[in-house]
């Protein structure tokens, strides 16, 4: 098989919805027509535009037939993804089209070419927005977080990007040929299945043989062969069954792989053959826990919206593709989640030679409105997802939702797992992300073979009631109480009941997946456009500025305006050093999120948000620009950890012989064998101040939960002033990650006399809200309604006045 990629030589025109002056674009390029990138976006052209698009592109046919050659070849024109309608004429005969923003279509053009150079492809494009073209409207669409009109663009909200995103391919192929091969390879037995479709009809040719064979991807032993005779005919499907012995098993810290090749031929040479990477591995839910391979596994994952600088879907630097992966690999993290969005194949394929968990959402999966169109729409989306990325062994989840209410879509998606199940029975299904719809009588999650939702999580069970509309749904905080499958995103610092929440998730049921929980920091706006500035010198399109690139510029200038209005030049030597500092104390805030989730033994999993900050957020471990933001790796190389102390201290500030409470937790992914270890627990400050207690903690033999309960205990605040350490020590048993922390003891301050000219102070109006947890509207008012009478208020927390919403 011959492929030649079409990527040299794109043009593109802007059309007006009602087209007007199109009526030849697909027979010839018009002279108005601006060279553009491909794969690449309109906007990177056209920031503005949004609608309609055409492309055109002129290629050379190659040869198509050799002395080999018995049956004719077939011209196949392959597109890796068009965002997100496309209709294709090739020399102005129509040849087909497709409608799905991020999966791949392929077109016979065999009929419409000719031979060698000159021939025009001409593709137009439909990037969706407010108003109808087509009949077709942006939120209608399968589109992720895109936003229309555009000035709905926010940070958190990708803007509305389409165009061709994703590789043309041309390819000369034979008739018949292979077409889709689905490959299982199931641990228990070692038996391996090829599905293999045989596409095309060659004259004469009665029967065909199928020959398979297994080997090692790397050392490319073969460890099983089979030949089979298939009859002819055109659309013949069929399926191959070896046993492989002595399986090794596909694991996150031994990826080990089997390449399947599959050969088809009459007899003679080989007419043609196809290559799939598999590996044996069982992901499922057990006892509410993740297991792989039979062993219980804690998720340590993270979700990206695999954006981009300057293209969004498509990478200034080839090198962005894997880095993400590779830090994500090293910083201790085994899985990452696509949401609401596929990832790019060969980022599925180095997922699956690192050993890289993966978690894949369509683009249905978010902020899908209902329409006449909604359910065919949907089902699309979820189906060419799995059949494109069905023989990864990395992909062990697939994902219908994410933070969806109840309504049409999210019951549209209960029945859609027949769906999956047609087409892959081998993965764990999750319903939906967040669990928004708050009906806790269905489940979050089905097993690999199950066709019914199944309640492993949270306090969820067919004996619940389906809750009234508009009756329940997520709190302010993204949380839906009871469910097995949360989002948590409270202000921070953590309040104590915020700290309480987290710790007790699950514990009046079965375990949870925190499927989304994030620290904060500000957007590095400045470095971002110095980068970006950089990258794109002498690239893209001359005098035009693409359209997250304008709102990262505009982010920098009113940061820089707050600068100079507050006089930060006092503090910082630049404006980029605040922002560095910024993303220092997420760092530092993570450390402490890790602690309280950790420390629950009913989290079965942690998604933590984000991998980095796409749409232009600032909630990820490493910027949008791939730049590891600073302590973030030391925080999350021992956030992740299998073997963790969780040492909480509170007060963090006291007086000198008020009480101080140590309480310790070992955080424990199976590391340690059953048995009884010593632990340590210190604390040291001014002076060669020094205190310590020993005791142990057991491993069960069987059974052992996530966290262990280790030491709680009480100590007065020594009397001098200072800064105090407190540490967890196993010696040379064992040696857990973190575990450190302090407190700060301050003199107690004399009480100041009240002065009669504060009048309010003297009559002992002050009104003190001290962050106790979210205010209930008649309080807000009833604070309201004192300070309008003249009381004083202080607060320590401003969310607490800020309603929901």
């Amino acid at each position: 098989m011959l492929t030649q990629r079409l990527v040299e030589g794109w043009t593109l025109c802007a059309a007006g919805p009602d087209e007007t002056g199109t009526e030849t674009w697909s027979q010839r390029r018009p002279p108005q027509a601006q060279a553009a990138p491909v794969p690449g976006i309109i906007q990177q052209v056209r920031p503005e535009h949004h609608g309609l698009a055409w492309y055109w592109c002129e290629f050379t046919v190659p040869a198509r037939s050799g002395p080999e050659r018995t049956g004719p070849d077939r011209l196949l024109l392959s597109f890796e993804a068009v965002d997100y309608a496309a209709t294709v004429w090739v020399n102005g005969h129509p040849v087909g089209g497709h409608e799905g923003g991020d999966t791949p279509f392929t077109l016979d053009i065999t009929a419409a070419v000719q031979d060698g150079p000159g021939n025009l492809l001409a593709v137009r494009v439909l990037n969706p927005a407010a108003e109808p073209i087509d009949g077709i409207v942006l939120n209608e669409t399968p589109h992720g977080n895109k936003t229309a009109p555009d000035t709905d663009f926010w940070p958190g909200r990708s803007y509305n990007f389409g165009g061709i995103t994703g590789d043309v391919n041309l390819r000369v192929v034979p008739t018949p040929r292979i077409g889709e091969v689905f490959v299982t390879a199931t641990l228990a037995t070692g038996e391996i299945a090829a599905r293999i479709h045989i596409e095309g009809h060659a004259d004469g040719m009665t029967t065909r043989t199928l020959a398979v064979t297994v080997a090692e991807d790397q050392s490319g032993f073969v460890a099983a062969r089979a030949i089979q005779t298939v009859p002819g005919g055109p659309g013949t499907e069929t399926t191959v069954r070896l046993t492989v012995g002595d399986v090794h098993p596909w694991d996150v810290d031994d990826p080990f792989l089997y390449r399947v090749t599959v050969t088809l031929s009459d007899g003679g040479p080989p007419r043609d053959e196809s290559t799939v990477r598999t590996g044996f591995r069982q992901f499922d839910v057990r006892d509410g826990y993740f297991h792989l391979n039979g062993s219980r596994i804690y998720l340590r994952s993270t979700h990206t919206g695999n954006h981009y600088p300057l293209g969004q879907q498509v990478p200034p630097r080839a090198a962005f593709v894997r880095q993400d992966l590779i830090y994500a690999k090293a910083a201790g993290f085994n899985m990452v989640r696509f949401i609401s969005g596929l990832g790019r194949p060969d980022q599925l394929a180095f997922c699956d030679e690192i050993g890289l968990l993966v978690y894949e959402e369509p683009a249905s999966a978010w902020l899908l409105a209902d329409s006449p169109q909604m359910a065919s729409r949907f089902d699309r989306s979820v189906r060419e997802m799995v059949l494109r990325d069905r023989n990864h062994p990395s992909l062990v989840i697939w994902g219908l939702l994410n933070e969806t209410h109840e309504g049409a879509v999210f019951r549209h998606a209960v029945g859609a797992l027949a769906t999956v199940r047609d087409l892959d029975p081998t993965r764990l299904v999750l319903l939906s992300s967040g669990r928004w719809d708050a009906d806790l009588s269905i489940g979050s999650v089905a097993n690999p073979g199950q066709h019914q939702w199944q309640h492993e999580w949270g306090q969820e069970s067919s004996a619940q009631s389906r809750p009234a509309p508009g009756t329940a749904g997520p709190d302010r905080f993204a949380l839906v109480p009871g469910a097995g499958d949360l989002h948590y995103y409270p202000r921070l610092p953590e309040s104590p009941e915020v700290a309480r929440i987290v710790r007790t998730l699950g514990k009046s049921g079965k375990p949870v997946f925190l499927s989304e929980y994030g620290v904060g920091s500000l957007y590095d706006a400045i470095t971002e456009a110095a980068d970006a500035a950089q990258a794109s010198a002498g690239r893209g399109v001359p005098g035009v500025t693409p359209p997250d690139l304008a709102y990262i510029q505009a982010m920098a200038e009113r940061f820089l305006q707050d600068w100079a209005a507050y006089g930060m030049e006092g503090v910082y030597c630049f404006p980029q050093d605040a922002l560095r500092a910024s993303h220092a104390h997420q760092s530092r805030r993570r450390a402490v999120s890790f602690d309280l989730i950790r420390a629950n033994p009913q989290i079965a999993g942690y998604n933590l948000t984000g991998m980095l900050d796409h749409a232009l957020t600032g909630e990820g471990s490493w910027t949008y620009w791939r730049r590891w933001k600073p302590g973030v790796v030391e925080a999350l190389a021992d956030g992740w950890a299998p073997l963790r102390w969780c040492l909480f201290v509170t007060p963090a500030v006291a007086y000198p012989g008020d009480p101080v409470t140590l309480e310790l937790r070992l955080a424990s992914e199976d590391a340690l064998a059953p048995g009884s270890y010593p632990v340590t627990v210190a604390a040291v400050g001014p002076g060669g101040w020094r205190w310590q207690e020993t005791t142990t903690v057991e491993i069960p033999a069987t059974g052992a939960p996530l966290s262990l309960p280790v030491l709680e205990t009480r100590l007065p605040a020594p009397d001098r002033t200072g800064t105090y350490q407190c540490g967890a020590s196993m010696g040379a048993a064992a040696a857990p990650s973190a575990g450190r922390g302090g407190f700060q003891v301050v003199a107690r301050p004399a009480v100041p006399p009240l002065e009669a000219e504060s009048p309010a102070l003297a009559a002992g109006r002050l009104v003190i809200v001290d962050h106790p947890g979210q205010l209930t509207a008649g309080e807000v008012a009833a604070i309201g309604q004192a300070l309008a009478d003249g009381a004083t208020g202080l607060v320590f927390s401003p969310w607490e006045l800020i309603p929901a919403g």
